[in-house]
């Protein structure tokens, strides 16, 4: 039996359960508005900012503002990038979206190998609550972010590194592990 728990506590510790969670609060900390520097999280920021929720109360940012006090935003209403600053692919887990100022306003992601899209998601977003958008985006060098109206916020930027290694495990591999521990110690009782 010990080789069988060796086995399963290896196969355990390929996974790191923890996805980064990028909350955008330490960019602006005591300004109204800022641009989101290269580098934060390790990605290149293009047409991109962070705006302090109660700038505008009565706003897709005040509201949409889920882990703290400010939120991403496209800046000056233009489609916004994201990429590693090494070049490296990562997954897009998603993230929270908010129209900042449209009742209805169509969000629209692309995820990018090369100049290739390789993953591409329309979602309809408004500005009275923020909608977690699981994107499930593997292996890109480039996120792309849109509306076809107006400006928007996200919060909660989620992310792992492409090789999945710090991508949380999902129940079907927490079931797969439980199958792999069952078997092998069916297999050793008979």
């Amino acid at each position: 039996m010990s080789k069988v728990v060796i086995l399963f506590l290896a196969f355990l510790s390929s996974f790191n359960a923890k996805a980064e969670v990028l909350t955008f609060d330490t960019i602006g900390a005591g300004t109204s508005f800022a641009e989101i520097p290269a580098g934060y999280g390790n990605f290149i920021w293009t047409n991109t900012g962070v705006i302090w929720k109660g700038m505008y109360s009565e706003s897709g940012y005040y509201r949409g503002a889920t882990s703290g006090e400010y939120v991403a935003l496209n800046a000056w209403d233009k489609t916004a990038t994201v990429a590693k600053t090494d070049g490296s692919a990562f997954n897009f887990d998603g993230a929270f979206f908010t129209s900042a100022w449209d009742s209805s306003n169509l969000l629209r992601l692309v995820g990018y190998r090369g100049n290739s899209e390789a993953y591409t998601m329309n979602v309809l977003i408004n500005n009275m609550s923020p909608l977690w958008v699981k994107a499930s985006f593997e292996g890109i060098d480039r996120l792309a972010m849109w509306t076809d109206g107006s400006h928007f916020a996200v919060d909660d930027f989620t992310f792992n590194s492409k090789d999945g290694h710090n991508a949380p495990m999902g129940s079907s591999g927490i079931a797969l592990s439980l199958s792999v521990l069952a078997l092998g110690l069916m297999r050793r009782r008979s």
